[in-house]
């Protein structure tokens, strides 16, 4: 699995204590189906999932480190190969469905230098399925190990 996040955070009073935040992550997955009758019909497979979410968090400084929460509902858009077998052809479409979404996210931030850290941040992410539709993966657990900077 690869997984590109990014995210812009706005302060709106001075301080670290409530903040507003945008995420934008790209998922691109390989997958097994895990039982029969896949909503793909495909035995190996690509699943690409954009996220987007914004949300509200909290932080606060304990001694040397930052500590924060968020909480993001948002929406989720994945897409996949579905395969359709006909007597006489073969046919590929290309599905794209759209799912409410809900990330967690806790994580701990040290300051190497005064606009400059590194952070580690588990996320939980939940994808609420529609109707009757069984999704592939409907939640997972993500782990970030990144730097981050202030740019104005």
């Amino acid at each position: 699995m690869f997984r590109l996040p990014t995210a812009r955070e706005y302060k709106p009073v001075n301080g670290d204590v409530l903040f507003i935040r945008f995420n934008y992550d790209a998922i691109n997955n390989h997958y097994q189906p895990v039982y029969t009758n896949s909503p793909t019909g495909i035995n190996n497979g690509k699943l690409s999932l954009s996220i987007f979410s914004p949300g509200i968090g909290y932080r606060r400084k304990i001694s040397i480190l930052k500590w924060y929460s968020i909480l993001q509902p948002g929406l989720g858009i994945n897409s996949y190969d579905r395969v359709k077998f006909n007597p006489e052809t073969i046919s590929i479409d290309q599905i794209t469905r759209k799912y409410i979404t809900i990330r967690l996210t806790t994580g701990v931030a040290y300051y190497l230098a005064e606009y400059f850290a590194l952070t580690f941040e588990p996320s939980y992410f939940h994808l609420s399925p529609r109707g009757n539709y069984k999704l592939l993966n409907p939640q997972s657990l993500n782990f970030s190990i990144r730097f981050t900077i202030t740019l104005f």
